[in-house]
């Protein structure tokens, strides 16, 4: 990448384990009506912790947050 080159990045940790929280899930989306095709799944991999979009970076671990 070279500077000021469009980039959209996501850092994560692909060995933490999670489940799916369908209430969360709906709530965020706005959409009381949406369900998780992997809800009930066991051992999902990959916890997002940051994202970069724009040049702005967000820390996404619990709730979207703004650190630029």
């Amino acid at each position: 990448m070279q500077t000021g080159a469009m980039a959209n990045l996501a850092i994560f940790d692909e060995t933490a384990t999670y489940e799916v929280d369908e209430d969360r899930l709906a709530e965020e989306l706005e959409d009381p009506e949406y369900h998780s095709a992997l809800k009930g799944e066991p051992n999902l991999r990959g916890h997002s912790l940051f994202t970069v979009v724009n040049g702005k970076v967000y820390d996404v671990q619990s709730t979207i947050t703004a650190l630029n």
